[in-house]
């Protein structure tokens, strides 16, 4: 599902005041970022940073971080309207991580089991839904960008932040061999002594 033609957008607190004014929020609202505290490397510090950011054209956003047990399952069960989540897929799929991520919720097929936002968009349910069973795989990965598309710029469903870096260390003198995966598991098989 990627798509190089997507550009990122740029940060410009006046094109956001100017939309919010257009939308009828010329005074912004006030809305809560939930997130959790003890998931993911600084995310209390990125939720607060995205609060300041949100001031600065006028939306007041109270911030409610909680420990990961109490986050998560409110994420699922939908309770959330605005939350900072952490997103990974080892398969490396757009399809299965937007299934998860974005399409509208639908407990009985398993969709949209973290879209706790509840975000939804027909036209992006539909065609999800057919690159399930789509065999030719170029096929697919232009629907899967167009969905893409659809998804990061026509209705801006999430906000990616940043891809958070994972560290390893390994002692020089312990003659150990591992290289890092992708996917980001660590395979203990994978790990040896050289």
């Amino acid at each position: 599902g990627y798509n190089a033609n997507i550009k990122r957008l740029q940060y410009n607190p006046e094109e956001a005041k100017r939309l919010l004014k257009e939308a009828g929020y010329e005074n912004g609202f006030d809305i809560t970022l939930t997130g959790p505290n003890d998931r993911y490397v600084q995310d209390e510090k990125i939720a607060e940073a995205v609060v300041k950011y949100l001031a600065k054209v006028g939306i007041k956003a109270r911030l409610d971080v909680k420990p990961k047990a109490v986050f998560f399952p409110e994420v699922f069960q939908g309770k959330l309207e605005f939350y900072l989540l952490g997103w990974f897929d080892g398969t490396f799929d757009m399809g299965r991580t937007y299934f998860k991520l974005i399409h509208t919720r639908d407990k009985d097929k398993g969709f949209g089991s973290l879209n706790g936002a509840n975000f939804t968009n027909p036209d992006i349910d539909t065609l999800l839904e057919a690159t399930a069973s789509m065999v030719d795989q170029e096929k697919r990965k232009g629907v899967l960008q167009y969905i893409n598309k659809l998804a990061m710029v026509g209705s801006i469903a999430c906000i990616p932040l940043h891809y958070q870096q994972d560290i390893y260390a390994i002692q020089k003198d312990r003659g150990v061999k591992f290289q890092p995966r992708p996917d980001r598991w660590m395979v203990f098989k994978e790990i040896s002594k050289q």
